[in-house]
This record gives structure tokens, C-alpha cells and sequence, in this order.
């Protein structure tokens, strides 16, 4: 267990060491080394172990154990209601617009580009529980994936839509994780 600790240990300090463009993506690595850490741990630890940390009544929602990256990711997520990509485009797009000071040209922009990223099935695939909004306890991995679009939806916006260097500096600052949330 030792030697697992020490190499994930080594790994954080390369993670936050490195620098780059867009701080969630700082969190995506980070949020990925602690799944692998967590997944090995877990296979070295007894069941009543695992029952203690991650009960089976909380049901999988990120944040609920302490062998999950959810306490991680929860301050940062932002949910995002939509029935599919398109909705959920149309309601980032306006809050990007606000945040980013788009104009709107600018902002349809960023709505083809999020209507785009964000049509992969396993974004829609799991209507979202109410408790999941009102307790923003998301069903698991469900942040880790819309993290994972975010970064690459981020990236297309820095390269496809005219940004001023003061826009591109608020978008490639933004920390929190906008979330699609199945109607």
C-alpha cells in the first residue's frame, strides 16, 4: 500500500507542478489521478473497509465517499439543466456570453461549437435525478465526463470564435465545470 501511496504521491507533485493554458485542466488530471488511485486502493481493501467509506445507501453520487473524486469536483460543478446538446448549448452559450462579454455573433458561435461537443451519447444517456440538482450530489463520473468535453469545447472556442485577449484570458481561467443535467 506504501508503494502505491508514494507513486501517486509523485504524481501530484507532477500535476501540480506542470504548467498549462487552462486550469480545469489541471483538475481533469488531477481528478483522474485519484480515480486510479482510488480504483487500486480499493482492490486492497476489505469489504468492511469499503463499507465504511463508501456506504451503498448514498447510491454512486460524486462526493458521497471518500474513495471518489466528487469532493473534488463539487465546488466546481456547475449543473446545467437541458433536455439534449442543443438545449444545453443554448443555456451555456448565455452564460459563457455574460461571463466572456460576447457579442451575439460571437455567442452563436460558441453555441454551434457547444451544440457540436456536447452531442456524445454518454452526456445524455442517464436522465439526471431530482436529488442530483437539489443536493448537487451528481451521479457518478458524470462531472469527470463533462469535464473531459468542457476542456475540449474550451479549446474549439479559443480557436474558432474571434475572442478579444481579454475574453480568451476569462475563458481559459475558468474554473468551474458547466455540468449537463438530463431532463
Amino acid at each position: 500500500m506504501s508503494g502505491i501511496v508514494a507513486a501517486f504521491a509523485k504524481e501530484t507533485q507532477q500535476i501540480a507542478g506542470a504548467s498549462r493554458e487552462f486550469p480545469i485542466e489541471q483538475l481533469l488530471q488531477e481528478v483522474e489521478m485519484q480515480e486510479r488511485f482510488y480504483r487500486e486502493m480499493s482492490g486492497l481493501s476489505t469489504p468492511e473497509q469499503l463499507a465504511t467509506v463508501a456506504p451503498e445507501e448514498v447510491g454512486g453520487c460524486d462526493g458521497s465517499n471518500l474513495f471518489g473524486s466528487g469532493l473534488v469536483t463539487q465546488s466546481s460543478s456547475l449543473p446545467v439543466p437541458a433536455k439534449d446538446a442543443a438545449d444545453f448549448a443554448r443555456s451555456a452559450s448565455s452564460h459563457l456570453a455574460e461571463h466572456l462579454g460576447l457579442d451575439e455573433a460571437a455567442a452563436a458561435q460558441v453555441r454551434t461549437v457547444l451544440t457540436q461537443a456536447m452531442a456524445a451519447p454518454e452526456l445524455w444517456n442517464q436522465r439526471s435525478a431530482a436529488r442530483e440538482l437539489q443536493l448537487r450530489m451528481f451521479r457518478g463520473g458524470r462531472t469527470t465526463t463533462a469535464l473531459r468535453a468542457q476542456l475540449q469545447w474550451m479549446k474549439q472556442i479559443q480557436q474558432q470564435v474571434a475572442l478579444t485577449p481579454a475574453q480568451v484570458k476569462k475563458l481559459t481561467g475558468m474554473r468551474h465545470v458547466l455540468v449537463p443535467m438530463p431532463r
